[in-house]
């Protein structure tokens, strides 16, 4: 497992010395910590957790599998756009896109992405006038509709303006929890044709449940992900940890095992604001 202590040591410009102080553990465990790109082995998990904890960040801020692993097992053969649209309302910018990628046993799989997001808050603050007069058309219809000619009028023109704005902003990135969603193209063609005129490019009949728990698949998705929204990834897994009920059961080697799960929680650093962003992950299988 890829470890990420020193790099963290060195941004918060912490010693050793300060790590020993700050988390009770000896300088003896905390230099090979300190100094290792991966995690050395006999580490105990409850380690890293104090660690982590003592930090306040979470575990697996502090560490990854190995991203070699990944190269060797899934390669990105294409993205594919279908659409970006951006809601006045909902003041968020939502992706459609495929990813064809080569997984495990030379298999393709396409997958569709689903990405919601939001630009930085000084977007909205340039704009203030235009979001609040949206608000009150929104709120003064009933049943949140339009009803009004006039009013529906005057709420497109507002929502293209706004839209117009947003498109040609430098796009600083804000990522919102649930914003990514991957689904399986299985037995969807005729439901894909609608964005895609070609399909001949995508494979439909591999399940995206073959490969979720898949842990090189995380990472490739993780990595992708970071790379494609100018994000740096700071996690790519889910580790047990001593708050699940069933940990003090788990071996050790089960401890280092991440979690099959539906969702699979990233935290994101932000390359313009340098800011943390908890994302979550969500896959699902078009049956």
């Amino acid at each position: 497992m890829k470890l990420y202590l020193k790099e963290i040591l060195e941004q918060r410009n912490l010693s050793v010395n300060q790590l020993h102080k700050l988390t009770g553990l000896s300088r003896t465990t905390l230099d090979p910590l300190s100094k290792s790109e991966t995690v050395p082995l006999k580490t105990r998990i409850e380690t890293l957790e104090k660690i982590a904890a003592e930090l306040k960040i979470p575990l697996s801020r502090m560490i990854s599998f190995d991203e070699t692993q990944t190269a060797k097992i899934f390669e990105n053969l294409g993205v594919y756009h279908a659409s970006q649209e951006f809601s006045a309302v909902e003041r968020e910018f939502n992706d459609t896109f495929i990813i064809n990628i080569i997984g495990p046993k030379n298999r393709t799989y396409s997958l569709l992405v689903k990405v919601k997001y939001e630009l930085d808050d000084l977007f909205y603050e340039e704009n203030t006038s235009l979001f609040d007069r949206i608000d009150s058309i929104v709120s003064s219809s009933s049943d949140s509709k339009i009803s009004n000619l006039q009013l529906e009028a005057e709420f497109d023109t507002l929502s293209n303006q706004l839209e117009n704005k947003a498109m040609e902003y430098e796009g600083k990135r804000v990522f919102n929890s649930n914003s990514f969603t991957i689904l399986s193209l299985k037995g969807k063609k005729n439901w894909i044709e609608k964005y895609f005129p070609d399909t001949s490019v995508f494979d439909f009949t591999n399940d995206l449940s073959e490969v979720i728990a898949d842990n090189a698949f995380i990472d490739f998705i993780a990595s992708f992900l970071s790379d494609h929204y100018n994000l740096k990834n700071q996690v790519s897994k889910i580790l047990p940890t001593i708050g699940d009920p069933d940990y003090f059961n788990l071996s050790e080697k089960e401890r280092y095992t991440p979690k099959n799960v539906d969702y699979f929680p990233m935290v994101f650093m932000d390359k313009h604001e340098n800011i943390e962003k908890l994302v979550y992950l969500d896959f699902y299988a078009l049956d």
